[in-house]
């Protein structure tokens, strides 16, 4: 478990505490419920995101092989964010 993830169970820990002594029997645990429904959510998605990231630097590492490809597909994929930046600033705004 990483440092940052640890701490942010730490921190809903807390939060959960200071909400069961303070509310009632039903609402604490509706609120545990979803504390611990939105973590496993999360969970479930890091895992399928590594997954996705994973199969997506695979994929680009077969395009580009050496160096200069390596400068010319950082070159095209900027170009590209550019041009979508671009074109969400001025069509969407």
């Amino acid at each position: 478990m990483s440092s940052a993830r640890g701490s942010a169970m730490r921190w809903f820990e807390k939060l959960l505490e200071k909400t069961l002594h303070r509310g009632k029997g039903s609402r604490a645990d509706l609120l545990r419920g979803i504390l611990q429904y939105s973590i496993n959510m999360g969970d479930a998605f890091f895992i399928k995101l590594g997954y996705v990231v994973n199969k997506l630097s695979i994929i680009l590492n077969k395009i580009q092989i050496t160096m200069i490809e390596s400068m010319i597909m950082a070159s095209l994929w900027f170009g590209l964010i550019a041009v979508l930046v671009i074109w969400l600033v001025t069509y969407l705004a």
